[in-house]
Order: structure tokens, then sequence, then C-alpha cells
């Protein structure tokens, strides 16, 4: 049976600095899953900000809500820090919404 898992989706920071510190606590604490969402208003951007939480968990998958952008835009950026991620891929949603 697979282990039942935990995840959170956030969207705000003060700074790069908290954003990290979240995403390690997270981890620490024992969630599977960080989503961020993406919105018209003043949340994180969701890419940049699953890019820097890649790099700072070893174990968290990673993702995002529906996107309000064009898909396929947002996940140039992502592509060359794959490598900072440890091959964990960065998960999109399907759908495409506000």
């Amino acid at each position: 049976m697979t282990p039942f898992r935990f995840g959170v989706s956030i969207g705000k920071a003060e700074s790069r600095a908290e954003w990290v510190d979240k995403a390690r606590k997270l981890e620490d604490l024992g969630y599977s899953t960080l989503t961020v969402p993406d919105h018209l208003t003043d949340l994180l951007a969701p890419i940049p900000a699953l890019v820097s939480a890649a790099a700072a968990t070893k174990r968290l998958r990673l993702g995002t809500n529906v996107l309000t952008s064009t898909p396929s835009l947002p996940w140039s950026p992502a592509s060359p820090d794959r490598e900072n991620s440890a091959g964990r891929p960065l998960r999109r949603s399907s759908t495409r919404g506000w």
C-alpha cells in the first residue's frame, strides 16, 4: 500500500530567503509536495519559485496549480535548472485558467 502523503500550496513570501526557508521547513516536517499557484495578483511567479525550491530541497515533489499564462512560455526558464533539482521533474497542471 502506498503511504499517505501531504502537500502544501504556498503563493507568498517576502523574499527569496523566506521562500527557501519555507520549502526547507516543509521538507523537514515530512511534507511530500509543494505547489505554487499562479494568479494575476501579487503572488510569487511559479516557475522561478519552484526552481528555487528545487535547488534548496532534496525530496519535495514540486508543481504548479492552474497556470494563467501560456503553458509553453513559463517552462523554458526551468529547463536549465533541472540539474539543481537532482533530476526531480517540475510538475505542472494540465489545464489553464484563472
